[in-house]
């Protein structure tokens, strides 16, 4: 996983949207397999495509991709400390930060009260 990280900020300082993507994914796949979740494997199968195709979107923009680096970062090293809170804590404000960013640089909502 922090290969994918390091990917990520690879094809971040290229301005490879399309590697970025690739890593991403990748390191959401590593976790998803290292979960040992069957179900939630089977249930986002489906979904990979649309997630491609929604990662590269919001992934041309070089702020999310940074941030998405800086939380993914965040997870690997709170993985490492085998503390299941501070892994959880992670990866929800991974996900805080992806909805955050979701509504500044995708949806144009600028409300202080939303963030």
């Amino acid at each position: 996983m922090a290969r994918d990280a390091d990917a990520m900020e690879d094809a971040h300082r290229a301005r490879d949207v399309a590697a970025f993507v690739t890593a991403d994914l990748r390191f959401h796949e590593r976790i998803l397999q290292a979960s040992g979740n069957v179900f939630i494997a089977v249930l986002f199968e489906p979904l990979h495509r649309v997630l491609t195709e929604r990662r590269a979107q919001t992934s041309r923009v070089p702020e999310i991709q940074a941030h998405a680096i800086a939380e993914h970062r965040k997870i690997v090293s709170a993985l490492a400390s085998a503390d299941p809170a501070r892994a959880r804590q992670a990866m929800d404000e991974h996900m805080q930060q992806t909805l955050a960013d979701l509504k500044t640089y995708v949806l144009g909502d600028t409300s202080p009260a939303d963030r």
